[in-house]
């Protein structure tokens, strides 16, 4: 028995009486290892019989679950395999009117659930006629991209949309901006997706998820050029960045930036490539602070369609709002040292861009402001555009034509606590 073999193992490890046998180091260690585990066998008194049939069922189960893995692994390699070649290969090729693009690369558009470990077949992939949708868009990522095709921006010249990245904070009219733009440009209108999440947490998990500058630089090419292929027939197609100061000093949010610099040098050279426009909006952030207090205080939408009278009616009788004021001061400053980060960071890494804010288009008497960004993208009106024009072009209303005094019931208390900062010109803006 083992229990046997084990004593007799013992017996000739262990030194005679005149020391005829010295054991090593080595040896020690292996005698009282062997006599613990015999001590230990015996206390049990598990038979021998049974702890060979658990040995033998462990073996088995660890070969078992090494085989089927590997067969995962097999199946998992022929599948992408399979979607490479549907790619490439099966889609209809039949390419878009206005874009001329052929296929739109799998990462970013909405699919049927796909059992990976199936064979996958043409007829699994919900094909429509404008865009061809092929498996989840979380397939293309950085360590998969070699099994896709790079996706190539189309260039101007042939009716492509301009590039975008739309750097804005919440709170201040980003949706209604970028409608407006999109739909003035020309071409269908759409919206500009918080493609890096919509606070601070979610962005900054985001950069994070990225290992590197080279991922983030990738994500950046390949996700925005998407994207103006799937907003093939607008005149502009772009995503929002909400810039929190403490997710630019992440690698890979350099990667973005660097990217953006890079694609534009190469542009300028004369590549086919358009150049991606960086447009940067602020708003006085005493509105920003005053708009959520009035959203967390209300039971009201966070914005109303152009039109809706009950909704804006709702908006505009909200008054007597408080404004907290403890630590008022710390947020307007943390709110300056952000815009300050932005800019130097933006002009360090030699990215190009513009720079506007709600108050110039919303508060002023004419179109210009809104001119100035069209002629900076290289679309839409810039000469001779009405407020009129701008106004009726709104898919989002203005919900807030109250004076900051009429709104806040503490504005007196408000104007005494910024008397003493450096933002105290901030409530006459």
């Amino acid at each position: 028995s083992i229990q046997q073999r084990m004593q007799l193992a013992l017996l000739r490890m262990k030194p005679t009486r005149l020391g005829s046998y010295r054991k090593s180091s080595t040896s020690q260690r292996s005698y009282n290892k062997l006599s613990d585990s015999l001590t230990r066998l015996q206390a049990m008194r598990v038979p021998s019989l049974l702890l060979l049939l658990l040995l033998l069922a462990t073996a088995i189960h660890i070969v078992f679950y090494i085989h089927i893995s590997r067969m995962e692994e097999i199946r998992h390699a022929k599948n992408e395999v399979n979607v490479k070649r549907v790619i490439q290969e099966l889609i209809p090729q039949n390419s878009d009117e206005r874009c001329g693009h052929k296929v739109l690369t799998p990462h970013f558009l909405e699919s049927k659930n796909i059992n990976r470990y199936t064979n996958t077949k043409i007829e699994d992939y919900n094909l429509k006629p404008r865009y061809k949708v092929f498996v989840n868009r979380k397939e293309k990522t950085f360590d998969r991209r070699k099994l896709y095709p790079s996706c190539s921006f189309t260039p101007l010249d042939d009716s492509g949309p301009v590039p975008v990245l739309f750097l804005i904070n919440g709170r201040s009219g980003s949706s209604n901006t970028w409608l407006t733009l999109s739909k003035l440009a020309g071409g269908k209108p759409r919206g500009a997706k918080e493609a890096f999440g919509s606070d601070s947490d979610q962005i900054r998990s985001f950069f994070k998820s990225m290992k590197s500058e080279e991922e983030g630089s990738w994500w950046l090419r390949e996700h925005l050029c998407e994207v103006t292929k799937l907003h093939c027939n607008s005149a502009i197609s772009g995503i929002q960045w909400k810039p929190y100061a403490n997710t630019w000093s992440l690698p890979s949010a350099k990667g973005v930036l660097k990217e953006i610099a890079r694609h534009n040098a190469e542009a300028k050279l004369g590549g086919k490539n358009p150049q991606i426009r960086v447009l940067y909006m602020t708003r006085n952030p005493i509105d920003v602070e005053i708009s959520r207090v009035k959203h967390r205080a209300q039971h009201t939408y966070a914005h109303c369609i152009n039109g809706d009278e009950e909704c804006l009616k709702q908006h505009k009788n909200m008054k007597n709002l408080t404004l907290p004021t403890n630590d008022l001061v710390s947020k307007l400053k943390e709110d300056d040292d952000q815009v300050r980060l932005i800019v130097s960071t933006l002009e360090t890494m030699g990215v190009e861009y513009y720079r506007t804010s709600y108050e110039k288009l919303y508060n002023s008497n004419n179109a210009e402001e809104w001119m100035n960004i069209f002629r900076y993208l290289g679309r839409g009106p810039i000469e001779g555009l009405t407020l009129d024009k701008v106004n009726e072009s709104f898919h989002l209303a203005k919900t807030t034509d109250t004076s900051r005094q009429d709104l806040l019931s503490n504005y007196d208390e408000v104007r005494k606590v910024l008397a003493n900062s450096d933002f105290v010109h901030l409530l006459e803006d």
